[in-house]
């Protein structure tokens, strides 16, 4: 097994697979965790940074690479951002 760019790599027989390394796990379900404690406004809708938001679908997209047919899940969140300018 071998770890390169924050993924665990393993081309054991009978064992092969991509994965997130422990530390990127936990990292990106922190970030999980603390978007779904958020409640929205009075009005019913949650605001939120375009910034925070494109933090969040990056890490997403980087992880969808370790799941069977993540990144086809992750493109219609992506299109929603298409067009938006973020800084």
């Amino acid at each position: 097994m071998i770890e390169f760019l924050g993924m665990l790599l393993s081309n054991v027989e009978g064992a092969r697979c991509v994965a997130l390394t422990e530390g990127r796990q936990r990292k990106l379900r922190a970030m999980i965790d603390e978007w779904s404690s958020r409640r929205p406004r009075a009005g019913g809708r949650l605001l939120v940074e375009p910034k925070e938001l494109a933090s969040l679908l990056g890490h997403l997209v980087f992880a969808s690479q370790c799941v069977r047919g993540g990144r086809v899940y992750m493109q219609g969140m992506l299109s929603a951002f298409q067009g938006l300018e973020v800084d």
